[in-house]
């Protein structure tokens, strides 16, 4: 599975099918099988789209470091402290969800803390001016619009 990103969605999409049926049997809430299909599909598509996009993000992030002559890895774990409470190395102590263990975004289980980074990312590579500090705090405030 490991680089297969069509694999791990299609894993994230079945380990969220399970969980949703076995939520709507404790609380007799009632879906036909056509239900739960559409939403496996619209879930592994989220995932898969999500995943593609941090990716993008992160190589363009990586790209605007090496430009401004930041320390991605420093700059990246001030990110994901404002963002998830952690570092990349507290990210990797939690179960992975999916891909490497050695990646810490691969431990966010929740899609859209996981959207909230690549935005960060993405809006952090866009800036010219100011130090990191400064770049995170616009780039989470861009993102949020």
């Amino acid at each position: 599975m490991k680089g297969n990103t069509k694999a791990q969605a299609l894993v994230s999409a079945c380990m969220q099918e399970a969980l949703q049926r076995r939520c709507d049997t404790a609380f007799q809430v009632t879906k036909s099988e056509q239900q739960y299909e559409k939403q496996s599909v619209v879930n592994r598509d989220s995932w898969e789209q999500s995943r593609q996009y941090l990716r993008e993000s992160h190589t363009s992030f990586t790209l605007a470091c090496a430009k401004w002559k930041f320390n991605p890895a420093q700059t990246h774990d001030l990110i994901t402290i404002a963002l998830c409470g952690m570092t990349a190395a507290e990210l990797r102590m939690l179960d992975v969800i999916n891909g490497t263990a050695d990646v810490g975004l691969n431990h966010i289980s929740n899609l859209d803390a996981m959207n909230r980074v690549a935005k960060v990312k993405h809006q952090f590579s866009k800036y010219r001016k100011g130090n990191i500090a400064d770049r995170i705090t616009r780039a989470k405030k861009d993102a949020a619009k």
